[in-house]
């Protein structure tokens, strides 16, 4: 039976009364179609596996992926990865090593998904370990850094795996079977691009289903030690779980780094909403009241601040969509999706949980005293009470300190967000401990550094000697004349500069072949280099799919993958610069061969066609770049969108401006930390400003809420203020507190990035819980009212907590 007593169905709009009545009178029936429709989504969603793409981090139009995309056009989608293990006796003469490199090559290349292999003993066999041949020994000088380090005793095998759109199902499978046979060899690891990715989203799916877990199980005993009732545990794990599944049903994320989190955000945010509910429902329930007066009354007082929560919850999370980094705006539009599903799920099964799961303890409807069970949180919520009454009179008598330290702060704050930097190692987003990381730093080491990238240059459909010598000058140039600086002066920004020319130049030094003709010897070797590797020839040099008349040349650069931000732009500059003005005399070479035909057509001299640069350092040094960039522009669309909804709840300004102002100040507090210490910005740190900003605003809007409601009900400022601070400060503590643990549980996520978003949005809540109930109360306090609120009241005592509490009840009450 729905109460319908004048004390519970009075003054204000009868239509959320009406809703609310209808809500809970066909509880068992919004019960079922929950339980069908989460069951349906669950059952029927189909399973799609994780895929990423690496151009997937910028936008579809974004110069960078353009060229990229080109650049896969001309020379295959397939991928390449290091196998990479120790043997001291690669090079001994008695051709052991070569014959153990032999081996290993034959394993790789029986493994499904394998297009080719390339290695050390593919170009002359095992004439290569001949110390008394010039060319062998070029050739590895040449190759040193990508199939063997300086001294000989670390052998780097090159995979080429298929990287067709029809094999990409199968690229975890051929990554895991590549992993096994590295396993079994000495110091043997896998590394690139391609396995970083994969590792990455390994990483995360594991992360999803143990955070997951570990913040349910937290957040369960965080509910129970507040609440003493199992009934209110079952009641948050069904509502959240719910909203879980069916996020993970009807959306998929392609990109794991920026989606471990979600479903451990989601629950956080359930838990955290959830907990003012019981808090207040216990409130009302102290009083004597129906179980269903209780609901319903608490519903009433909570609809405003719990919809308001949740829309800002959705802004700042669909902040992130302004990035220009594709996985950021896939976890925005999740988020989003997710909110939207814990808000329908709260709609479907909270009253029928709520009311199915309690008992009528005072059937008769009047007060009594609080059994044993209930009195020990009505024990905590009077010390709360009085310590933030105590807090508002600190603060108070203390305002001439607090408001110059929280300028000082603020100002310094912002200076140390001028000194913040990016994270430009991606090696660094796993944990030291992570067995690719040291893979990395061997590379890192001994092969010269892991950043791998290209330039692409349009070549003569036959290389001929003219256009060779324009490519060896545009590489000696590269080699000699791209510099960054350190902390001995400068040092070369490549550590390894490769094409077709240094393999046909590795030949030319020979004495015993130099009275061959020139063109006749550099076809001959690339004739050789075609027929023993012909994987390695077709990817350094290949025909335009679009202009069939035109060939591309490919030169491998190798840069060290540990720098930073600066130095990386530096280098891609510099080699940019060169290589546009080497391309006149490159271009020369295209134009007039030695007969004096020409090359290419009068339709492509009047293309605007130059040089590719690209690659994956270059990819991940534009999404480094933007990391700043995009943190700010999301920050700023939460911060307009959060004004937007202030202004629409309150239409006050200077309410809006009490806002806005106490839940930057935490934020600007943590990042101008983060500057200060020299901590980099990465993907939780980019996430973090623009999701705090929707989180740490709740209990912001249950103050203000109340203490408009308050003044709406004749009750002074001041003193409405002294009750907000009683009526709300413990709920307040309880939703931080879950949001607190919740998000310390993401600490333990092997992706450095979830860790770093974990604990820098603990640090912001309770930042943002000090300012709510020490700045916001006399903020709202100074706000310009009408004439007619009178601005006298006093202190209450905190002691006579009954009859302080039926007061602002009954207030609180007349006005729903």
């Amino acid at each position: 039976m729905i109460p319908s007593s004048p004390e519970v169905m009075q003054s204000g709009s009868r239509l959320p009364e009406v809703v609310i009545a209808f809500w809970v009178r066909y509880r068992h029936l919004f019960l079922t179609l929950g339980i069908a429709l989460f069951s349906a989504l669950v059952v029927l969603s189909p399973r799609v596996p994780n895929s990423f793409v690496v151009t997937e981090l910028l936008p579809p139009r974004h110069p960078e992926r353009v060229q990229w995309e080109r650049f896969k056009q001309i020379f295959g989608s397939d991928e390449l990865v290091l196998v990479v293990y120790r043997d001291p006796q690669l090079f001994d003469p008695s051709g052991s090593g070569m014959a153990r490199l032999h081996g290993v090559t034959q394993r790789l290349r029986a493994i499904p998904g394998v297009r080719d292999t390339w290695s050390i003993d593919q170009p002359l066999g095992n004439l290569i370990i001949e110390s008394k041949l010039t060319f062998a020994q070029d050739l590895r000088r040449f190759f040193e850094g990508y199939t063997h380090n300086s001294h000989g005793d670390l052998c780097a095998v090159v995979v080429v795996i298929d990287g067709s759109p029809e094999a990409t199902h199968r690229l975890t499978t051929t990554l895991l079977e590549l992993d096994r046979v590295a396993a079994t060899l000495p110091e043997g690891m896998l590394v690139g691009p391609p396995v970083l990715i994969h590792e990455g989203l390994r990483q995360a799916e594991a992360d999803a289903r143990q955070l997951l877990w570990l913040v349910a199980a937290l957040l369960s005993i965080v509910v129970f030690a507040i609440s003493r009732q199992i009934r209110w545990v079952i009641i948050n794990l069904a509502i959240v779980g719910a909203a879980i599944l069916a996020s993970q049903a009807t959306l998929r994320p392609s990109f794991g780094f920026a989606s471990a989190p979600l479903a451990s955000l989601i629950t956080v945010v359930g838990v955290a909403t959830l907990m003012h509910v019981f808090t207040r429902y216990k409130l009302c329930d102290t009083f004597g009241r129906s179980r269903e007066e209780s609901f319903i009354l608490s519903i009433q007082q909570l609809a405003k601040p719990v919809l308001l929560s949740l829309v800002t919850d959705c802004v700042g999370f669909g902040a992130l969509s302004f990035s220009d980094i594709q996985p950021l705006r896939e976890f925005a539009l999740m988020a989003v999706f997710g909110i939207g599903w814990l808000a329908l799920s709260g709609v479907l099964f909270l009253p029928g949980l709520v009311l199915i799961l309690s008992r009528e303890k005072n059937p008769s409807g009047k007060a009594h005293p609080a059994r044993r069970w209930t009195a020990l949180p009505r024990q905590r919520i009077t010390r709360f009470s009085r310590a933030l009454l105590r807090i508002l009179k600190i603060t108070k008598r203390l305002w001439y300190l607090l408001i110059p330290a929280v300028l000082a702060l603020g100002a310094l704050s912002i200076g140390g967000l001028f000194q913040l930097d990016v994270e430009t190692d991606f090696t660094r987003h796993f944990r030291k401990r992570n067995k690719l990381v040291v893979a990395y730093e061997v590379v890192e080491h001994e092969l010269g550094g892991a950043g791998v990238w290209d330039i692409a240059v349009p070549a003569p459909r036959e290389l001929h000697p003219d256009y060779l010598r324009a490519i060896l000058r545009l590489e000696d140039r590269l080699r000699q004349e791209v510099l960054i600086p350190c902390e001995g002066g400068r040092r070369p920004g490549l550590t390894k500069v490769l094409s077709l020319a240094d393999v046909v130049e590795s030949f030319r030094q020979d004495k015993s072949l130099r009275f061959i003709r020139q063109d006749l010897m550099d076809a001959v070797i690339l004739g050789v280099i075609r027929q023993r590797m012909p994987g390695l020839y077709r990817a350094l040099y290949a025909p335009d799919p679009v202009v069939p008349d035109r060939w591309w040349l490919r030169i491998m650069l190798r840069s060290p993958e540990r720098q930073d931000a600066s130095s990386r732009r530096q280098t891609i500059k510099q080699v940019r610069d060169i290589t546009a003005e080497e391309w006149p005399a490159i271009r020369a070479t295209l134009r007039f061969r030695s007969s004096g035909q020409s090359e290419i057509s009068q339709k492509d001299q009047d293309d605007d066609i130059s040089p590719l640069v690209t690659g994956y350092f270059v990819i991940f040094s534009v999404v480094v770049e933007s990391m700043l960039r995009n943190q700010n522009i999301t920050f700023l669309g939460a911060l307009v969108g959060m004004i937007c909804v202030f202004w629409l709840a309150f239409r006050r300004i200077w309410t809006v401006l009490a806002l806005i102002l106490c839940n930057t100040l935490p934020i600007i507090f943590i990042l101008g930390a983060l500057g200060w210490c020299r901590i980099p910005v990465n993907f939780g740190v980019v996430m973090m400003a623009a999701i705090s900003l929707g989180l740490s605003v709740d209990s912001s809007l249950h103050y203000a809420t109340t203490y408009e409601r308050l003044l709406k009900a004749g009750i002074s400022p001041i003193r409405s203020i002294f009750c907000c601070q009683m009526l709300l400060g413990p709920p307040v503590i309880y939703a931080t507190l879950s949001l607190c643990v919740g998000f310390l549980s993401l600490t333990t996520s092997q992706l450095v990035p979830t860790a770093v978003l974990g604990i820098l949005l603990s640090f912001t809540m309770l930042s943002g819980l000090l300012t709510n109930v020490t700045l916001l109360p006399w903020l709202l306090l100074i706000t310009p009212r009408n004439k007619n609120c009178s601005n006298e009241g006093t202190m209450p005592a905190s002691n006579d907590r009954k009859t302080q509490n039926e007061i602002v009840m009954d207030k609180l009450e007349g006005d729903s």
